[in-house]
């Protein structure tokens, strides 16, 4: 089954009530860094806000120096 990214991308006529309120695959994602020590509930409660905020998703960017080691246990 071939997924589209984009499903709406293939129609000829703008839908103005998606422009208002387009799904999430049409919506901000913003770039996440994460560089300090990771916490389950500082995490939930950031995705939460982004949720409020109308985001459609994040893009994680784990940097240099994380103080939770990158794909560890903990991680």
């Amino acid at each position: 089954m071939k997924r589209i990214l984009y499903p709406r991308s293939g129609d000829k006529e703008l839908d103005p009530a998606l422009f208002k309120n387009p799904t999430n695959e049409y919506r901000a994602v913003p770039f996440w860094a994460w560089n300090c020590r990771l916490d389950p509930e500082t995490l939930l409660e950031d995705v939460e806000q982004f949720r409020q905020m109308g985001m459609g998703g994040a893009h994680i960017h784990c940097r240099t120096g994380l103080d939770t080691p990158y794909l560890g246990e903990e991680f």
